[in-house]
């Protein structure tokens, strides 16, 4: 019993360590002005120019987010493990 409680408080210490992280690359300055950029440039007109920044722009966001996605899968397994 006391070896299932000890596993319990380790998944549960994991899945607030992700969650800060989740929470600390959310507000990463880097990604924060990746993300509005991007927004600014959406509105623009779209000459080669604009769409070459837009490109570089949309794939480094994509790895902030394929970060953010590969901690939020590893925090809902954590937590399917702890309550499932």
């Amino acid at each position: 019993m006391v070896n299932h409680i000890s596993d319990k408080t380790s998944i549960l210490e994991e899945i607030l360590k992700i969650e800060n992280e989740i929470n600390l690359l959310r507000k990463d300055s880097t990604y924060m002005k990746i993300a509005r950029t991007q927004r600014k440039i959406e509105v623009r007109k779209r000459s080669k120019k604009m769409n070459s920044i837009k490109e570089r722009y949309q794939e480094q966001l994509l790895g902030f987010d394929e970060k953010l996605g590969s901690l939020r899968r590893d925090r809902k397994n954590l937590v399917k493990q702890l309550f499932g």
